[in-house]
């Protein structure tokens, strides 16, 4: 690891120059069209696009009338898979 001195430059763990693995945690996802839920996957497909291994962790539902409650019955997720 550098001493990196120079403010101007990032720190060695700050520098997304260097592959390294990303996990990008959210509270919401897709099927919400919403900016809380677009912009985290988004941004694992940027990093994705750069060259990282890239992990996009989203919240499951254990109970199916939860999910429906929440998602609706038109979406059909069974699995954390899916």
């Amino acid at each position: 690891m550098k001493n990196n001195n120079n403010k101007n430059e990032p720190t060695f763990h700050s520098d997304l120059s260097r592959t390294r693995t990303i996990y990008v945690v959210t509270t919401a996802s897709l099927p919400w069209m919403t900016g809380t839920a677009v912009n985290p996957l988004l941004r694992a497909a940027y990093f994705q696009k750069l060259g990282h291994d890239v992990t996009l962790v989203i919240p499951w539902l254990s109970m199916a009338e939860d999910r429906e409650k929440l998602y609706g019955n038109s979406t059909i997720i069974q699995t954390p898979q899916d």
